[in-house]
């Protein structure tokens, strides 16, 4: 159950002679990958075939994963964005004050963001994402920029306006947007069945 984290599951092949070189392959590595001695690894949910082979005779088990990986914590100030077009990189320039009460989460061109993750707590699985610094979450402002000349708000303009909380930017627009997260619920279990297995033993 992938839901509980990633755990592999160790399998045996029964040789005779006793002792004999055995090779191992998974159908599907997307699923399920598997080592050179017969550790198991499941990815995501769904059906792989594990075959174990030595010489010419070969033996085979079904992998089933189900479930899915926990998701990302996300921080309570977190900032999404869209990387816009022709932006090689994405940073997160945030600020508070003017003059001598001025603060910022670094010096520009800020802190870049998270790539996109397909655990994203929030299911914003194709957005980047910074955790704002809880003293720089209530009367802020963000500029995006790429790490060299492009940047939004263009340049001498003020950053768009944060006030703490998870929101997000679609790349274009001149305001950011609260997310509501939707927390992906975790299901059931993995199994390895077929002819021939006891114990995660296949003979």
């Amino acid at each position: 159950d992938l839901s509980n984290g990633v755990t592999t599951k160790q399998l045996t092949a029964t040789t005779d002679p006793k002792g004999a070189s055995v090779s191992w392959s998974s159908s599907d590595k997307d699923v399920a990958t598997v080592s050179p001695k017969g550790v198991v690894t499941p990815r995501k949910a769904g059906k792989a075939t594990i075959t174990a082979k030595s010489g010419t005779k070969t033996s085979s088990i079904t992998v089933t994963v189900t479930g899915q990986l926990p998701p990302d914590p996300v921080a309570k100030n977190t900032v999404y964005a869209s990387k816009p077009s022709g932006w090689g990189k994405i940073y997160a320039y945030v600020y508070t004050g003017d003059g001598a009460t001025a603060k910022n989460n670094a010096a520009w061109p800020g802190v870049e963001m998270t790539a996109p993750s397909t655990t994203d707590g929030c299911g914003e699985t194709g957005l980047y994402k910074y955790a704002v610094p809880d003293d720089l979450a209530s009367g802020a402002k963000v500029i995006f920029n790429d790490g060299g000349s492009q940047q939004y708000p263009g340049s001498r303009q003020p950053g768009l306006d944060y006030n703490g909380g998870i929101v997000k930017w679609d790349g274009s627009s001149a305001a950011l947007a609260a997310v509501e997260c939707t927390i992906p619920v975790p299901v059931t279990s993995v199994s390895i069945s077929g002819d021939g297995v006891s114990g995660g033993k296949l003979s």
